[in-house]
């Protein structure tokens, strides 16, 4: 049940997180350069995508580094380009920046990685509720009967090194 909660959570996050979250912290503009506009869609239309909007975003206030991401799904599909590269970066780069943004999502990789971590949070959830109702990992501690919020701060502690351990491995698809 906590599992099917986080996933729907996560899902509605995806859907969530153009049109109400990232506003709050960036300001989203229409691109001026209607040129570069027409060139973007261009690009998408010959791969199949649809976007409703292509955006600059403000990230020149905190950094200068220089990015395009697609976000959304269903009506809230978005490209967005920093206002950093915009600036610094002639037509042909930003396109080219886009086609790399492109080839994760032909080669699906954003949602590989959704079914890979839904699978992955999913043998997590198992996990813990198995050792939660695990006796000896109380009374390795001193704890003589399981008790949950205890249980769940021991398995923290002893997760988290593990998890140290495993970040080489969190990056699972390469680089388009």
């Amino acid at each position: 049940m906590a599992w099917m909660l986080v996933g729907g959570f996560e899902l509605m996050m995806l859907w969530l997180y153009p049109v109400v979250i990232a506003p709050l912290f960036n300001k989203f503009e229409p691109i001026e350069n209607l040129g570069l506009v027409e060139r973007v869609k261009n690009l998408m239309e010959k791969v199949g995508l649809r976007v409703k909007a292509v955006l600059k975003m403000d990230a020149g206030k905190r950094s200068k580094h220089t990015n395009a991401y697609f976000t959304g799904v269903g009506k809230t599909k978005r490209i967005v380009l920093f206002d950093t590269l915009l600036e610094s970066h002639p037509e042909e780069e930003i396109l080219a920046v886009l086609a790399h943004e492109v080839g994760h999502w032909k080669r699906k990789h954003v949602f590989k990685q959704i079914i890979l971590l839904e699978v992955l949070s999913f043998a997590v959830f198992y996990i813990v509720s198995k050792l939660l109702n695990w006796p000896l990992l109380y009374q390795t501690f001193g704890f003589e009967e399981p008790t949950v919020y205890i249980g769940i701060f021991l398995i923290g502690a002893i997760i988290s090194p593990l998890a140290t351990l495993l970040k080489p491995w969190s990056r699972p698809f390469p680089e388009v």
